[in-house]
């Protein structure tokens, strides 16, 4: 295979995964409208788990799957959502937030099923060493 022609099959390849990758996200968060943080905290309410918390784990959540927080919902599955947008960047979002956690609020022996399982679990977490 000549040069060239290596070049251009690596560039369609690249070009397909990002076009994937886009088309994923547009398909799962893309038309949802944004939504304050505040809206979400109270809509979750976990009493035990501060603000400050709640949107610590909210931003770095999306910083690490590059989705802007706002757009995030309570709902949202790590499986069926988060999962299908990270599989098309080799799960880096996956590895980022997960280390977060592990620093911040150490393992946990229940896997959440979504962002709001998640929470409660941090929550609980924080009132076992604060009660």
């Amino acid at each position: 295979m000549s040069g060239s022609l290596l070049v251009w099959v690596i560039l369609a390849f690249v070009s397909l995964v990002a076009g994937c990758w886009i088309c994923t996200r547009y398909l799962l968060i893309g038309k949802r409208a944004e939504r304050e943080l505040e809206d979400l905290y109270r809509e979750l309410g976990a009493k035990n788990l501060p603000f400050d918390t709640f949107c610590k784990v909210i931003t770095t959540l999306g910083e690490c799957y590059k989705i802007n927080p706002k757009k995030l919902r309570l709902s949202d599955s790590f499986i069926e959502n988060l999962a299908a947008i990270d599989s098309w960047t080799l799960g880096n979002g996956n590895e980022c937030f997960s280390r977060y956690l592990q620093e911040s609020f150490g393992s946990f022996q229940v896997t959440p099923k979504s962002i709001a399982d998640l929470l409660v679990l941090i929550s609980s977490r924080l009132y076992e060493h604060h009660p």
